[in-house]
């Protein structure tokens, strides 16, 4: 799910896309152009408790489902330039089970 720093997410939503390519080996963020590694590793420290800003990082290739945002009843281009943040779903659930998934653990422990 995409979010756009120029479309606040709680106002015009989170935006679908799927993952087409992960790199095998990990980047240094010295190894990353000095524009491209601030940019990551200062939005990554914003919303990330305990980021380390050593830390490798994966590129990762995404598919947009669509190149537009709905604003205001308004179809509005994405550009280039527009800061993107993602989060890589990785196992749906039911709610019912998020609740009783402690429960279970418990009785399985005894």
């Amino acid at each position: 799910m995409i979010r756009y720093a120029a479309f606040h997410y709680q106002k015009f939503g989170l935006h679908s896309a799927t993952v087409t390519d992960v790199s095998r080996t990990p980047f240094a963020p010295a190894e990353l152009p000095a524009h491209l590694a601030t940019t990551i590793l200062s939005n990554a420290q914003q919303s990330i408790i305990g980021f380390n800003t050593n830390e490798a990082l994966y590129r990762i290739k995404v598919r947009l489902h669509e190149q537009s945002i709905n604003a205001y009843g308004q179809a509005k281009m994405l550009k280039p330039g527009m800061t993107p943040e993602a989060g890589v779903i990785q196992d749906k659930r039911r709610i019912w089970g998020c609740v009783l998934e402690p429960v279970l653990a418990i009785n399985r422990r005894t």
